[in-house]
């Protein structure tokens, strides 16, 4: 390792982590590789500061582990590790599991662990509501399975989203109390609020979703899978001839100015209403 990787991993191991939002830290063969993301307003040197990114981290090269005594994200930051293998991604899992507030994402060898801020928490909120009101007016039965994690080891492939719904296969699966991709179905419809979800369709596309729906800033874009691959799409599948995509980032909007419980009043009557519109057009 040469003068500004021994430096690099110096950092690392005392605490204070240091990085251009392009910087990678070669650490040795054994070990992984961590690319930090982080503000681009921080200097452009190596070595500035970036302590709430990472207090402590301890590596174990040895048997091929990796552990973390306590990793501390920033809200709204990241951490991708590279080179990661299986075993080293479920023992992070477990080391993380505790209280923690961080979602992983897991794939072919990246980990990205993801920690949400407080806007992207009461958007994910504010919309899973929706949807679930959405659902009971139309009297759609689902269950919402929130960040649980979905595995598929044959693929080496795990996420946990912001957001999962069971709708059409809602019945397979109501009376389990753990879900197992290899024999259960995956969740009908995923809700992803991030600014950097583009690299989590293909595990979605492995895990099998049908519909996957990105929140970013205040544009809602749906993707359906057609052979393995996600399409951008105007409707729900779902929720058809519903102005999904515009009516949603609008009621959100208007939840900061009104207040969560008058937009989902009103929300609900405009459903009832379309839904009464609909019937009598059809009759």
């Amino acid at each position: 390792m040469g003068a500004s990787g021994s430096a690099l991993a110096s950092a690392v191991a005392s605490g204070s982590v240091s990085a251009s939002t392009s910087a990678v830290a070669s650490l040795p063969p054994a070990a992984v590789q961590f690319i930090y993301v982080v503000p681009d307003t921080l200097e452009s040197s190596l070595y500035a500061a970036y302590k709430s990114q990472l207090q402590q981290l301890t590596l174990r090269t040895s048997d091929s582990m990796l552990q973390i005594s306590q990793l501390d994200i920033a809200p709204g930051q990241s951490v991708r590790l590279r080179a990661v293998t299986w075993r080293q991604y479920k023992k992070i899992l477990e080391d993380l599991s505790p209280h923690r507030a961080t979602r992983l994402a897991y794939n072919n060898g990246q980990l990205l662990i993801m920690r949400p801020n407080t806007k992207q928490e009461s958007d994910k909120e504010i919309i899973s509501d929706l949807v679930k009101a959405l659902l009971e007016e139309l009297q759609i039965e689902f269950r919402s399975l929130g960040s649980t994690t979905f595995e598929r080891r044959s693929d080496l492939k795990a996420i946990e989203p912001a957001q999962c719904f069971y709708i059409q296969n809602e019945k397979l699966i109501r009376a389990h109390h753990q879900i197992d991709i290899r024999k259960d179905s995956a969740p009908d419809l995923v809700l992803e609020i991030c600014e950097d979800t583009q690299n989590h369709l293909d595990i979605y596309a492995a895990l099998g979703v049908p519909e996957l729906w990105q929140f970013n800033q205040s544009e809602l874009s749906i993707h359906e899978l057609w052979a393995g691959i996600y399409k951008p799409v105007e409707e729900s599948t779902f929720f058809p001839e519903l102005p999904i995509k515009d009516l949603l980032p609008y009621c959100l909007e208007q939840s900061r100015t009104l207040g969560r419980n008058i937009v989902m009043r009103d929300f609900r009557k405009w459903v009832r209403d379309t839904k009464d519109r609909q019937s009598q057009s059809a009759s």
